[in-house]
């Protein structure tokens, strides 16, 4: 959390919201862990493919190309996960 320059509560904050609109699942083991859902990698799709629309030039394909492998090995394999 130092290394990426956030407050505690913004961060709290931010990942409350990504949880209640199911971008985010909550893992409660030794430790909180949060996972991208399913929801969350289509979202993450659409919101490269519409800012391919209204900046072409600047669309990163390499990004596009990670999360469509990851939207499409969801199913049998877990999302990526987030520790906090």
């Amino acid at each position: 959390m130092r290394r990426c320059n956030i407050k505690s509560m913004i961060l709290e904050k931010y990942l409350f919201a990504l949880v209640e609109l199911n971008l985010l699942k909550v893992e409660e083991k030794t430790e909180t862990l949060y996972r991208t859902s399913y929801d969350g990698l289509q979202f993450l799709r659409t919101y490269y493919r519409l800012k391919w629309l209204l900046w072409g030039d600047t669309f990163d394909f390499l990004l596009f190309r990670l999360l469509g492998r990851l939207s499409r090995g969801s199913e049998q394999k877990r999302p990526y996960s987030y520790i906090s």
